[in-house]
């Protein structure tokens, strides 16, 4: 156990002070894997689950968490054998211990790639085939149809054999492959160059959701943390829309009040492309950049993304993708900001929405739309419960008065049947 302190059996459950002390140990023996562990009880028994992702193998943890171990069972005779001993009665011990290892698209990047080098294979399988549990072929011939030598087979023997605890071995698997090398050049010099991976990225050719996955796989080589899918990607997509001669520079101020040249940000290069061909993407930032006298640092993403908003509404009724009647052509609205109108966030909230078409929300991408109707949604359950409080308080308002004063007090059932005769006393009596 060397320097590692251990939690002993006293008042509590020896389950829990076992699921503790394992806690403990993985922690010690690999500080930089997470790792999940489960105790849960059920009928005649209970179980300890042990997770993680990459890191160490299957092997390497269960010499740790089985000596934790109750006992042992038999299928043949459906038994199990208590082995009690000095280590489990002190730290404790559940009857079933299991360990469950995750390996992640990066790592199964990594077998794959060297299953490649190590086989000289031509044709291989993605990643997702390998998670699908659809790798089938082989890399050998005359394997007469042996599951042993399928890939998948293959790909989870590596994985299981291989330590990816430290990640100096990965570089070795990474240097075998001549796809993303300008990319993972660009991130090792510096991950927040967002023009300088694109075109890297453009440079290298990617395309294929395994050539980012090698990407992937190089971040972690060089002790990166990996940028997503998503993220690369659209790194990928903006370098490629904006070639280095078509991307905007304006004017910027030091401290001592010397202009120089700025770079428009890489943020509003990629929002003026969303829906826009080059022409009209670079009217949208030209507009922009008028307006703000050319200062480069004043382009931001808000107004960008309102100026091609107005861009694809005037191409949207200029085509005649929306034909503009007078039922609902809307009404003309003077181009002064909000601050000098005075105009309440409410009163701008109704001239934007009377001021869109059709076409534009088309046009508008998933993630702007979904705001858009959340936005909305949010906006008319405020009003519903406006309405039901003025209707509750035009409800009082309107309701009849109290009377103020004395007033004549009702008579009641007793006295109601002492004022009538015996007749009908008795009928009121028999219907009580």
């Amino acid at each position: 156990m060397g320097d590692v302190k251990l939690i002993e059996v006293s008042n509590d459950s020896p389950l829990r002070v076992a699921a503790k002390n394992i806690r403990i140990e993985l922690a010690a023996q690999y500080p930089s894997i997470k790792f999940t562990v489960n105790s849960k009880r059920f009928s005649m028994g209970n179980s300890i689950r042990v997770g993680w992702t990459d890191g160490p193998t299957s092997k390497e943890v269960d010499t740790i968490i089985n000596k934790y171990s109750a006992g042992t069972f038999d299928g043949m005779v459906d038994l199990y054998t208590y082995s009690h001993n000095a280590f489990i009665d002190k730290y404790g011990s559940g009857k079933y211990i299991t360990s469950n290892r995750h390996y992640s698209d990066e790592f199964v990047a990594m077998a794959i790639e060297a299953l490649k080098v190590e086989y000289n294979a031509v044709i291989f399988p993605s990643v997702d085939d390998f998670n699908m549990g659809k790798a089938w072929g082989t890399p050998l011939a005359n394997t007469n149809r042996d599951h042993h030598w399928e890939w998948q087979s293959l790909i989870h023997r590596w994985c299981e054999e291989t330590n990816c605890t430290n990640s100096k071995p990965r570089l070795a698997v990474v240097s075998t492959s001549n796809t993303g090398k300008a990319t993972l050049a660009a991130l090792e010099a510096d991950q927040n160059a967002d023009w300088t991976i694109g075109d890297g990225m453009v440079a290298d050719g990617l395309k294929s959701r395994s050539d980012y996955t090698v990407i992937g796989v190089g971040q972690i080589a060089l002790g990166l943390k990996p940028k997503s899918y998503n993220t690369l990607r659209q790194y990928n997509a903006t370098a490629s829309f904006w070639p280095k001669a078509d991307r905007f520079q304006g004017v910027e101020w030091d401290a001592e009040g010397t202009p120089h040249k700025g770079d428009v940000t890489f943020g509003v290069h990629k929002i003026a492309m969303e829906g826009l061909g080059i022409k009209d993407a670079k009217k949208a930032i030209t507009a922009v950049l008028a307006s703000v006298n050319g200062n480069a640092h004043k382009v931001s993403v808000a107004k960008v993304k309102e100026a091609v908003a107005q861009i694809k509404l005037s191409e949207g009724i200029a085509t005649g993708a929306v034909k503009a009647t007078e039922a609902v052509k809307p009404k003309a609205v003077p181009e002064t900001p909000p601050s000098v109108t005075g105009e309440s966030d409410y009163e701008a909230l109704l001239r934007i929405m009377r001021s869109m078409k059709v076409a534009e929300l088309d046009e508008m991408s998933d993630p702007s739309f979904r705001r858009l109707d959340e936005a909305l949604l949010a906006f008319s359950t405020r009003v519903e419960l406006s309405k039901a409080k003025r209707a509750k308080t035009q409800a009082r308002a309107t309701a009849k008065p109290k009377q103020v004063g004395r007033q004549t007090p009702q008579p009641k059932k007793a006295d109601k049947a002492k004022a009538l005769p015996k007749k009908g006393r008795k009928n009121v009596r028999g219907s009580i």
